[in-house]
C-alpha cells in the first residue's frame, strides 16, 4: 500500500495554474502557438513534467480551490493595469487571496505589474517610454543564492511602457535594468514578480518589435534592434522560476 500512495504521488507530479490574461493577437496566429501552449513548451522541460490547470482570468475564470494548484504563474497582457477593468479587479482580490493562503506565486510583465498594484503599490505608464527587445537585468546577488536562483546578470525579452514606480510594504527590488528600476520584485517570501517575458523565444519578441514599430520613437526602434544580439537567458530563468515554485514541496 505504502509504495503504491508513492507511485501514486509520483505520477501526479506538480501541478501549475497559469493566470491568463490575454491571448495570441490574430495576426501572429499563422507564425507563433498561443500564449497557453507557449507557457507548456517553456516550462515543462524533461525529465521534470508538470500537470497544467489554465484559467481565462479575462473572463472571470479563477480556481475554486487553491489548493488544486501548487503554485501559480499569472501571465503578461496588453492592457494595463490602471485601467481597472471588472476582470482585472477580481484577479487582483485573486491575488490576495494567494498572499493570504501563502501559495507560491510569479507574475510576469502585466502579472508582475498586477501583482505590485493587488499588494498595495503604484503601476504607471512610465516616462521613459518603451521597453522592447532584450534587456540586462543586474540581480541582487543575495538573491541570486537564495530562493531564486539567478546570476548577478541576465538577458530576457521585454515589452512594456508600464512600470512599477513604487512597491508595496514589505516588498523589495531585486532587480533592475537602466530603463525600469523595479524590474524584479520579491513581493513575499513566496511572491515575485518579473518585468520580463522569459516563455517568448526570440523570434516572438523580434515579431512584436515590428508589430508595435509605429508606436515606437525612432530612439526606442534603434535599441529594440541593437539588443537582438543579445541571447537571453530562458532556460536559466524559467529554472529558476520553476524551482521558485516547486520549493514548498521538494521535499514532500
Amino acid at each position: 500500500m505504502i509504495e503504491d500512495s508513492l507511485r501514486q504521488k509520483k505520477r501526479i507530479g506538480f501541478t501549475i495554474g497559469l493566470i491568463l490574461c490575454d491571448q495570441l493577437r490574430d495576426q501572429f496566429s499563422s507564425d507563433f502557438p498561443d500564449y497557453e501552449t507557449m507557457f507548456k513548451t517553456a516550462f515543462e522541460e524533461k525529465p521534470q513534467k508538470f500537470s497544467w490547470k489554465t484559467f481565462d482570468a479575462v473572463t472571470g475564470e479563477f480556481p475554486k480551490d487553491l489548493d488544486s494548484c501548487d503554485g501559480y504563474l499569472i501571465s503578461g497582457c496588453r492592457s494595463s493595469v490602471y485601467e481597472e477593468k471588472k476582470w482585472m479587479l477580481s484577479l487582483e482580490n485573486f491575488i490576495n487571496k494567494l498572499n493570504r493562503n501563502n501559495k507560491p506565486t510569479v507574475g510576469l510583465c502585466f502579472g508582475h505589474q498586477i501583482m505590485a498594484k493587488a499588494l498595495g503599490g503604484t503601476v504607471t505608464c512610465a516616462p521613459e517610454g518603451w521597453g522592447i527587445g532584450f534587456a540586462r537585468c543586474s540581480v541582487n546577488s543575495d538573491i541570486s543564492e537564495g530562493q531564486l536562483p539567478l546570476p548577478e546578470e541576465l538577458t530576457v525579452g521585454v515589452c512594456h511602457r508600464d512600470q512599477v514606480v513604487r512597491l508595496p510594504t514589505g516588498a523589495t527590488n531585486i532587480g533592475s535594468t537602466p530603463h525600469c528600476n523595479n524590474f524584479l520584485i520579491q513581493f513575499t517570501p513566496k511572491m515575485v514578480g518579473f518585468q520580463g517575458h522569459p516563455e517568448f523565444e526570440p523570434a516572438y519578441i523580434s515579431a512584436l518589435i515590428e508589430e508595435t514599430k509605429n508606436l515606437l520613437t525612432p530612439q526606442e526602434y534603434s535599441v529594440a534592434l541593437q539588443s537582438k544580439k543579445n541571447a537571453p537567458d530562458n532556460q536559466l530563468i524559467r529554472k529558476a522560476i520553476t524551482k521558485f515554485l516547486t520549493k514548498r514541496t521538494e521535499h514532500s
